[in-house]
């Protein structure tokens, strides 16, 4: 079982080929789930195969391969066996906007960076339009997403960093988010008011969680 971690690339599912996308900040992170094969037969197992008669020893290592068999694949089909769940308890209240809990299993997990209103050759967009700025930084994690290849459906969870946040900013930000993202069944989400980013120019910026299979 192992665990591969990428910065500024796009990895792909199930192996190490590693596919750049270089205007996109910082991009993104990829856990890797990985398979264990059963390892062969013991020295002792061989030797009590080669003890028993012939009809019985066949039947034994038929059996052997078996177990053998069903230990290699079925963590691969459990793989494919994805499963996103969007949950919203009654006793909490059920808004349109997100999800309370998403659950996701198993697959492979995308934590895509923030990302701001950079264009390919790392300019500003939409200087002091906070909407403006919330287009191209979804669109960058689109960019993101397609890298590692996933979709806005494989999405858990936004997290929104806003710079001098007030609610009257809700609907800008909602109406890009569904130009994206669609009406469909929405992650769990936070929207952060903060001071600054990290830039003095940037706005917003949105980062995500996705898993795939």
């Amino acid at each position: 079982m192992g665990t591969s971690y990428f910065r500024g690339a796009a990895a792909s599912r199930f192996d190490g080929r590693v596919g750049r996308v270089p205007h996109l900040r910082d991009s993104l992170i990829v856990a890797k789930v990985g398979i264990r094969a059963s390892e062969p037969p013991s020295p002792r197992t061989r030797d009590t195969l080669q003890q028993k008669p012939g009809h019985e020893s066949s039947r034994l290592l038929a059996s052997t391969m078996l177990k053998t068999l069903l230990l290699l694949f079925c963590p691969a089909s459990l793989l494919l066996a994805q499963n996103i769940q969007h949950i919203n308890p009654p006793e909490l209240n059920n808004s349109p906007a997100y999800t309370q809990a998403v659950t996701a299993k198993p697959g492979t997990i995308i934590w895509i960076s923030g990302q701001v209103a950079q264009n390919a050759k790392g300019e500003l967009v939409g200087k002091g339009d906070l909407k403006a700025q919330a287009n191209q930084a979804w669109e960058n994690v689109r960019l993101a997403l397609a890298g590692s290849g996933a979709t806005f459906q494989d999405v858990v969870k936004v997290t929104t960093y806003v710079v001098n946040y007030k609610p009257s900013m809700r609907d800008d930000l909602r109406a890009v988010r569904l130009r994206f993202m669609g009406d469909g069944k929405p992650p769990a989400a936070t929207l952060v008011g903060v001071q600054s980013l990290a830039s003095e120019d940037w706005l917003v910026e949105i980062e995500v969680t996705a898993v795939i299979r």
